[in-house]
């Protein structure tokens, strides 16, 4: 189901070949008119038209075997300075690939065909009068009836309609009508069957009548469905199984409002009909294969899915290891969308052997390993079509911390602060303190290399020095401190800042190895301590380790 219910599109791809004794007519190459062409046909000839619009006096084609196809299907429409467009009167007659316009734009008086044909009328769109046809793959509208067909002369008629779309105004889809004779006997019948037909749009599908003319007695009507869409009201005319009679336009159509009688894609009547017959047309009223699944479906259309397309982006395509990143696949669609398809499930593989099926259009997932990646997502369809993969490269990069340690001083340590001497001053015993150098190390490594090395002093607890034993203090819980006391490399005093934002100074690093000696003469003050070193890898990620110690 490629266009809409009106655009003959493929219908007729491909035109048979004229017989070696007939010709071929073209318009407008050698005629300006269509009906110039068709005055100039003789039995058997074709009139082959280009594609454009073309107004013209009714057309008669009088002549046997004459056919007027398009040259390309749905692109030639004809309309009439009259009520008629075209009059088929000679057996064998055919019209293909037309869009007609008028206000009765089809009148059939001999045996012929219309394949592939866009009749849109007024009174009606087609007429058969005292004749035979067959109508495939074509469009019937009109304000009045779409079909009519009557008979008043005394010769049985039948009318094959197959995989044709028959809407209508205040008329039928179809209507049936014989006519007795003025004198005594009994007139023709008329039968009319309709296989794998759409008749929708109208609040009449059907409708069928005998009335006595004069003395004679008028001949049966019949009108058959099989593998059919019915909707409207058939009076004396019965459907029978095997026909979709009741199954809302909804929930059938994609826009029956429109006019537009494809099957969306959850229609309850596909697969529903039977195995292509001898004789029976083996496409469908876009001219794609009549059987596309299991079986075929009910009514003109074959619903023929289409897949499903793939999109796929990331937020994040240089995310460090086991990072978190995001995949959205929902730039994703389905032709049928909207008419009762759409994509079920997003199948998700992410380039590092694991992989995901989704029902929404984002996945997440943490590479742990550095390394590049084609992480790509195949979608399916609710009628179990899948799309093409599409992919996006992620490159991975190291996102593990350095591993940075201690090894001095250990922890909870308590260290001297100061050297006490004693000294006699003027005969004096004095007490004096010398600041002592406390030495910090420990290692830094990772297999992307070490970049720095720094170190933060920070003074959580401070007191005043003394010479008595240190007695461990009871721990209270406190209020968070707006702002730290950190200790500064450069003068070797304590600077005031806020805790969030601690003072680090570079260290001396060396074969793994790093190492830190307080500034000679500066004493740490007494009290607790924490010390932080914070290693950078040749990567940017940072790795740290604390350490707690006191100092007195």
């Amino acid at each position: 189901m490629r266009g809409r219910i009106l655009v003959v599109g493929a219908m007729l791809a491909v035109i048979a070949p004229a017989s070696a004794s007939a010709k071929d007519l073209a318009v407008p190459g050698q005629y300006a008119t269509i009906k110039a062409a068709v005055d100039a046909a003789a039995a058997g000839d074709r009139v082959l038209v280009g594609p454009g619009s073309y107004k013209e006096d009714p057309i008669a084609v009088d002549d046997a075997d004459v056919a007027v196809e398009a040259v390309t299907p749905g692109t030639v429409v004809v309309s009439s300075t009259g009520d008629q467009v075209f009059t088929l009167s000679a057996t064998g007659t055919a019209l293909r690939g037309l869009i007609v316009s008028g206000t009765a734009p089809v009148t059939i008086t001999a045996d012929a065909t219309l394949d592939g044909v866009a009749a849109l009328g007024k009174t009606q769109a087609v007429l058969v009068q005292d004749a035979g046809a067959t109508v495939r793959r074509s469009v019937l509208r009109a304000d009045g009836d779409a079909l009519f067909a009557r008979i008043t002369a005394l010769t049985d008629r039948t009318v094959s309609v197959d995989s044709t779309v028959l809407t209508a105004g205040t008329g039928a889809g179809v209507h049936g009508r014989t006519e007795g004779p003025v004198l005594l006997g009994t007139g023709g019948a008329l039968t009319v069957k309709l296989l794998r037909a759409t008749v929708a749009g109208a609040e009449k599908a059907a409708a069928s009548e005998s009335v006595a003319a004069g003395l004679g007695t008028p001949g049966a009507v019949g009108i058959t469905f099989a593998q059919s869409i019915v909707h409207g009201s058939t009076g004396t005319v019965a459907v029978g199984p095997g026909n979709d009679t009741a199954t809302p336009d909804a929930a059938l159509f994609r826009d029956a409002a429109a006019r537009d009688f494809h099957l969306r894609a959850d229609a309850p009547v596909i697969d529903k009909g039977a195995a292509v017959g001898a004789g029976e047309s083996d496409k469908d009223l876009d001219g794609e294969p009549r059987q596309a699944g299991g079986a075929t479906d009910l009514g003109a259309d074959e619903f023929h899915n289409a897949a499903p397309s793939a999109a796929i982006r990331v937020d994040d395509a240089g995310p460090r290891q086991n990072a978190t990143v995001t995949f959205d696949a929902s730039g994703s669609g389905d032709p049928e969308a909207a008419f009762g398809g759409g994509v079920a499930r997003y199948e998700w593989d992410f380039g590092d052997g694991t992989t995901a099926v989704t029902d929404g259009p984002t996945a997440q997932h943490a590479y742990p390993e550095v390394g590049g990646y084609r992480a790509t997502v195949r979608v399916v369809d609710r009628q179990g079509a899948g799309s093409a993969a599409e992919g996006v490269d992620v490159g991975v990069r190291d996102g593990l911390p350095p591993l940075a340690r201690f090894t001095s001083p250990l922890l909870d340590s308590t260290l001297p602060g100061v050297t006490w001497t004693v000294k006699k001053v003027k005969g004096k015993r004095v007490q004096r303190s010398r600041a002592r150098t406390i030495r910090f190390f420990g290692t830094a490594s990772d297999p992307s290399g070490i970049g720095t090395v720094e170190l933060s002093l920070r003074q959580t607890q401070s007191r005043k020095r003394v010479a008595p034993k240190l007695k461990k203090p009871k721990k209270k819980a406190r209020k968070a401190q707006a702002s730290c006391r950190f200790y500064s490399n450069v003068t070797g005093r304590l600077v005031t800042r806020p805790c969030d934002q601690p003072l680090f100074f570079p260290v001396r690093y060396a074969n793994r190895i790093w190492s830190y000696s307080t500034k000679a003469g500066v004493a740490l003050g007494a009290g607790r301590w924490q010390a932080t070193v914070r290693a950078t890898d040749g990567a940017g990620n940072p790795g740290s380790a604390t350490l707690k110690f006191l100092v007195k």
